[in-house]
């Protein structure tokens, strides 16, 4: 009997036979063949079939562990010896056995080659190589390394009957699918070694000298990762079942008492792409799974991208489907903080307060590590990801080949696509334009507010043809807000938001600087029944603490009602759901004005002459001028246009000239710009499988510079966690801070490292430095002007 698998689970031994393995890789390839029935390439060169290569793929791809050293020595538990080569070797080998042509055969070689190493060369240095033994079974090769790859191919010999077995397994598989014989030879001597077919690959990948059909190697690549990981785990690919139009109909009374779809959301039910502009609270959301649902339609197996700008954004986008009844259990999340999002969400669902211990956490942080994997596999059929989460596996970072494998064929729903800078909404362009023409996806588009200019980019470089905009009546049922400048800075209103909050208004105040906003929550907090403070300087768990308080006063949950004043920053604008009387902010650019005032007068049912009333103050400190007026003035010119329109209801026509007034020429010869440049690195990349991408792959997380560090009144709680093998509650006690920051405390002295174990180590935030509470997060002492800006 020839096994896959053998561990221990706790004190359960766990085993898997070979043939076992393949069947469960097979049932994966079943539901991938659902998901992928044609193949997006040319295939004309081989007698198989687009399915019957794939199955060879997946069926063949660990025959090597038929190795009697693998079944002696890798599975054998009871010795600590490891065997120096690597089965993915012999299993390609077993290609030969076939009936095939010499490119099929490479292809399908160099597949199952690449299905646990990154490269050619990890797979050489596994097998103790060096990358500079281009042949080392030549002359003038290793003859210790010949010796070793004898006895790794003699141990083959040993199980072949063995072997023969699980192969003919393989051929009455192949005709169950196909109805006809699967051709095999079975002479051991025909086997070949593949190190030459590696070295050639490699050199011809650098150097461009023969078609090794590079885009189908990389795909089945991806589809054996998946078919082997998911097979591994008796997982299987999940898809949407539930019609989803027809469940909105349930869901919203569709039909009953002249209940209706919105406008938008009839037009959205279209199969092709399209770009929605519409209000905050339209329903964009259920216009976008209208749209998707005519694709599922096609193919159920399809996969949805639904990106957002922000992890809270998504955090709340899972909590929100997970309550759709074609979402259910069905939804994935990713971006960086993710599993820790997981694990809070779990304990909060499975666990009151007084229940938790240190065991029963490590069970929860067990599952949220299994979600967290399963998010990376093609799985769940809904992922709600960042932006990045789609970019990098055009950076060739780990895992790369399954997600451009995911991507075809795709539906990629990407919302708030107003919300990112230059060269983030550049590559975005550059890699939807990609998956759009390579890859068959389809897009679809929304946003609140878009500048003219972002519009016809987005429509004219992704060739988006069909916008859904609402009518111009139906428009002016959300004018919410009456716009006031005041003159001066933020800080001389304080007596006037005191006389608010005296009055029993609900007021929010937003400031573009850390610092400001803690100097203007310590100034009227007293004056409030209830108050808040929320920015990027505190630690996960009293951010989450805090949040988690504001929501629940919105829903009047847990007994909570809402707090009468919240002081911020930006991390205001992202996504929380809050409603109230009034705001005073900073200025800032006018598409941030806009998110912020979306928090004011938001939920509500407005009377006929009520407005929420939204407060702008004038004045540009050098704090808001570092983080927004550079390179293009977005302060001065959002400043010109207000001041033409104080006083006035922001209608959505006010709203369009000011935005196309801020983002105008100057801001389009900056963008198209960046768009060119980023488009000549992005030619560059080359989506070769099995070569060295580690450089790509660090340019990739360069763009993300920030550190995290732990207030030195939360060390020893840190520590604790660590030494307990809480890893992700421990991530709770920390908070991010950008590189330049970092960079600053470090040379000041301010931060510094402490060792938490043998192997771990964090940066600590002093106290002789820094004042850190549950009430007002990081606070550095006697910081200079406009320190503390937030940057997330």
């Amino acid at each position: 009997m020839l096994y896959a698998k053998r561990h221990y689970e706790g004190d359960q031994l766990i085993e898997e036979t070979l043939v076992q393995h393949i069947s469960e890789c097979l049932s994966v390839y079943d539901q991938m063949m659902q998901l992928m029935p044609q193949c997006p390439y040319d295939l004309s060169f081989s007698k198989y079939t687009w399915t019957e290569i794939v199955f060879l793929v997946v069926a063949l791809h660990d025959m090597g562990k038929a190795s009697s050293q693998f079944q002696n020595i890798t599975l054998n538990l009871e010795v600590s010896e490891s065997w120096r080569f690597r089965h993915e070797v012999l299993s390609a080998e077993f290609i030969d056995l076939l009936d095939i042509d010499e490119t099929t055969g490479r292809i399908l070689k160099l597949a199952i080659l690449g299905h646990h190493e990154r490269n050619v060369d990890e797979i050489w240095r596994n097998m103790g190589f060096e990358e500079s033994d281009f042949n080392p079974f030549g002359a003038e090769g290793d003859q210790k390394r010949r010796k070793q790859y004898d006895l790794a191919k003699k141990s083959i010999l040993e199980n072949w009957d063995e072997s023969k077995q699980v192969l003919k397994w393989i051929q009455k598989e192949f005709s169950k699918r196909f109805n006809e014989e699967l051709s095999m030879i079975y002479d051991f001597n025909r086997m070949q070694p593949v190190f030459e077919l590696i070295n050639d690959y490699k050199y011809s990948a650098l150097y461009n000298y023969k078609n090794y059909y590079y885009e189908l190697i990389l795909l089945l690549k991806g589809i054996l990762i998946t078919c082997d990981h998911l097979g591994s785990g008796h997982n299987r690919i999940k898809y949407i079942d539930t019609d989803i139009v027809n469940w909105y109909k349930e869901k919203f009374n569709i039909g009953v008492n002249g209940n209706d779809f919105r406008n938008t959301q009839k037009e959205s039910n279209v199969k092709k792409d399209a770009l929605l502009i519409a209000p905050t609270g339209t329903g964009k959301t259920e216009a976008a799974f209208i749209w998707a649902n005519n694709y599922l339609k096609e193919n159920t197996y399809r996969r949805i991208f639904y990106v957002l700008p922000y992890t809270a954004s998504i955090n709340g986008m899972y909590e929100r489907l997970q309550k759709e009844r074609f979402a259910v259990n069905k939804v994935d999340m990713k971006h960086g903080k993710s599993l820790y999002a997981y694990y809070q969400q779990l304990l909060s669902q499975i666990y009151v307060e007084n229940e938790v211990t240190t065991e029963n956490k490590k069970i929860i942080q067990a599952k949220a590590r299994y979600m967290h994997h399963l998010s990376k596999e093609i799985s769940n059929p809904i992922k709600i990801v960042t932006p990045h989460q789609i970019i990098k596996a055009f950076y060739k970072v780990k895992g790369y080949e399954t997600l451009l494998t995911e991507f075809y064929d795709a539906l990629f729903i990407l919302d708030e696509i107003h919300c990112y800078d230059i060269e983030l909404t550049s590559v975005i362009i550059l890699v939807m334009n990609y998956i759009k023409n390579n890859l068959n996806g389809k897009l679809f588009l929304m946003s609140a507010t878009f500048p003219e200019v972002l519009k016809t980019a987005f429509m004219e470089q992704l060739d988006i043809e069909f916008e859904i905009t609402m009518k111009e009546e139906e428009l002016k049922k959300y004018v919410r807000h009456q716009l006031h400048l005041l003159d001066g800075s933020i800080e001389v209103q304080i007596e006037r938001i005191t006389e608010d909050l005296k009055n029993g208004k609900r007021v929010l105040v937003v400031c573009n600087t850390i610092k400001k906003a803690q100097y203007m929550y310590e100034h009227l907090k007293s004056e409030a029944e209830t108050s808040l403070i929320l920015h990027s300087y505190f630690a996960a768990k009293d951010r989450k603490d805090i949040e988690k308080r504001l929501l629940k006063g919105e829903r009047y949950e847990d007994g909570y009602e809402p707090v009468q004043l919240l002081v911020g920053t930006q991390a205001i604008e992202v996504s929380l759901d809050l409603d109230f009387d009034v705001i005073y902010t900073e200025l800032a650019p006018i598409d941030a004005l806009i998110q912020r005032f979306g928090r004011v007068y938001r939920n509500r049912n407005r009377k006929d002459g009520e407005y929420g009333q939204v407060y702008v103050c004038t004045e540009i400190d050098k704090g808001s001028e570092r983080i927004y007026n550079k390179p293009i003035k977005l302060l001065d010119k959002t400043l010109e246009q207000l001041v033409l329109f104080n006083g006035a209801y922001l209608e959505n026509e006010i709203i369009k000239q000011i935005l196309n007034y801020v983002y105008g020429e100057e801001f389009k010869e900056k963008f198209y710009q960046v768009l060119k440049d980023q488009a000549e690195k992005f030619q560059n990349i080359c989506l070769y499988p099995l070569l060295d991408y580690s450089n790509e792959a660090e340019q990739y997380f360069k763009q993300f510079d920030g550190m995290k560090i732990c207030p030195d009144v939360y060390l020893e709680q840190y520590m604790d966690c660590i030494q307990n093998g809480l890893y992700i509650e421990a991530e709770s006690y920390l908070m991010t801070v950008s590189g330049r920051k970092i960079f600053y405390y470090l040379s000041n002295g301010k931060i510094d490292w402490e060792r938490v174990t043998h192997k771990h180590q964090i940066l600590v935030a002093y106290s002789t430095h820094f004042d850190y509470d549950e009430e007002n997060g990081l606070q550095e002492k006697d910081i200079g002007e406009g320190e503390g800006l937030f940057l997330d």
